[in-house]
């Protein structure tokens, strides 16, 4: 092998070894959760405690997550999140299969009895659980195993030991009880992607690399359960964006508007095929309508007709005209009070509350020399 051989050998070495190291899922930098915040929604029914029967969560408005790892976070608001767990350490292992580990601190708690409840004998009322360390009490800590399955998914296993307050009436009431006890789980899946919709604040449970878009180091769970052994479970999930809910509201109403508008449509094109006009009928004739029991029809000469208290009054049309001829009879006779106008129309031979419609008799348009007073159906 010539030297000049060797030297392409080496050179190509080179470019292999510098992009295995920049393949993502291939240097130990990738296999690595950075330190953060988890925003969890307490989820109801699933949640219970010993003597309270069963909790909700009672949303928090806003965080102070102050300058935290240096990134400057500040206040920030985090409804509907009810409960924060900060992860204070990055977990970086060396390949897939592998587990690390980082310390917890449980931040904030707010859960509220959905029912009144007459805990300890102590009254029937609403009882709340905050933590002790909201009024300078012991704090909450714990430890989460991560596991890797791959580069960025997997499971963990958490143990937190929680120090709390029973309060009555509300998150400022008296505090009628107090301790701490050891919630724990395992084997629940974790990624890196978030589920839909999330609460997301960028440097709390977003971006965590520090480079916005990339999410190979940021942390995300399934719903899950909290729990100790005698039975007392927290059941939470991951906090949703709090727009996301007025959205689909906002969608679900705009889907059926339309739907409203093409079902009118629809109908005016329907109409439009028999030849019905929908014009609604002059001042005048509006005004008599309103004041009286009555309604206007038209007939297949584009006749109007009004049918009054038991009266039929017609607009004469020509003797000679097509409908006269097709009908082979001459036009109704005004009907006399209190005779049944209908009966007199179907007598006569001409109703035209039923010519409206097409039908197997040959209706021709009215000789133009007509001029009827109004023509189309007229609704009152």
């Amino acid at each position: 092998m010539t030297a000049r051989s060797i030297k392409h050998v080496g050179f190509f070495a080179l470019v292999v070894a510098v992009t295995t190291m920049a393949v993502p899922g291939t240097s130990r930098a990738d296999f690595n959760v950075a330190q953060g915040w988890d925003l969890f929604q307490t989820v109801s029914p699933g949640s219970n405690f010993t003597g309270l029967g069963q909790l909700m969560g009672v949303p928090l408005s806003t965080f102070d997550f102050d300058n935290a790892f240096g990134r400057g976070i500040g206040v920030r608001g985090v409804s509907p999140t009810d409960t924060i767990v900060q992860r204070l350490d990055n977990v970086i292992v060396s390949g897939v299969g592998q587990t690390g580990t980082t310390n917890l601190v449980m931040n904030a708690l707010q859960l509220e009895t959905v029912a009144p409840v007459n805990f300890a004998g102590l009254g029937l009322d609403n009882y709340f659980v905050t933590l002790q360390s909201v009024r300078g009490g012991q704090a909450t800590v714990g430890s989460m195993a991560i596991t890797f399955l791959t580069g960025q998914s997997g499971t963990f296993a958490s143990s937190l030991d929680v120090f709390f307050d029973i309060r009555k009436g509300s998150l400022g009431g008296a505090i009628v009880f107090s301790s701490d006890l050891v919630l724990t789980s395992s084997g629940t899946a974790w990624r890196s992607t978030p589920p839909t919709p999330a609460l997301e604040i960028t440097g709390v449970n977003r971006f965590l690399s520090g480079i916005n878009g990339d999410r190979s180091r940021d942390f995300w769970v399934d719903e899950f359960n909290e729990q100790k052994p005698s039975g007392d479970i927290h059941r939470v999930r991951e906090a949703p964006e709090p727009a996301s809910i007025v959205l689909l509201g906002i969608g679900a109403l705009g889907l059926g508007a339309y739907g409203w508008r093409r079902r009118r449509a629809a109908g005016r094109k329907s109409s439009s095929a028999i030849g019905i006009s929908r014009r609604h009928p002059r001042r005048s004739d509006r005004r008599e309508l309103t004041g009286s029991r009555s309604r206007m029809e038209v007939n297949p000469c584009g006749r109007s007709s009004r049918v009054e208290m038991g009266r039929v009054e017609r607009w004469p049309y020509r003797r000679g005209s097509s409908v006269a001829a097709s009908s082979g009879s001459r036009p109704p006779r005004r009907a006399s009070p209190g005779v049944d106008s209908d009966r007199a129309t179907r007598a006569s031979g001409n109703d035209w509350s039923r010519s409206v419609w097409p039908s197997s008799r040959a209706i021709t348009q009215p000789s133009k020399r007509m001029s009827p007073r109004r023509s189309g159906l007229v609704l009152a």
